[in-house]
């Protein structure tokens, strides 16, 4: 059974979303084939801290949280992960250059 909800550009490709990601919550998308076996998972993992961020005892103005590095790494079922990409914000920004990712992606997993 598929977990999740068809995407609207890819679902009759298999591609399902878990959770769309944004602020705290990370990307969760699952690929899968006409047999319902998941051939690939990409995720949103969080990477190097970038800015440690500054809390004083009074929290003032200067207090700012942590940032760290997000990376979009792609998991297969025999246990390989790799990164596909390394700033997952500025794709996120630029919806043209999203899809054409989700379907570049989608596209080597169906020749394989």
């Amino acid at each position: 059974m598929r977990e999740g909800k068809p995407s609207p550009r890819f679902g009759a490709r298999g591609l399902h979303t878990i959770q769309l990601g944004g602020g705290s919550i990370p990307l969760l998308l699952k690929l899968y084939d006409k047999q319902d076996n998941v051939i690939a998972t990409l995720t949103e993992e969080k990477g190097e801290c970038i800015d440690p961020g500054y809390v004083d005892f009074f929290l003032g103005p200067n207090c700012r949280p942590a940032k760290f590095q997000r990376y979009l790494v792609e998991n297969l079922p025999d246990g390989t992960t790799g990164v596909l990409h390394d700033n997952p914000v500025a794709l996120a920004k630029d919806f043209p250059a999203w899809v054409s990712f989700l379907d570049n992606w989608v596209s080597r997993h169906e020749r394989s």
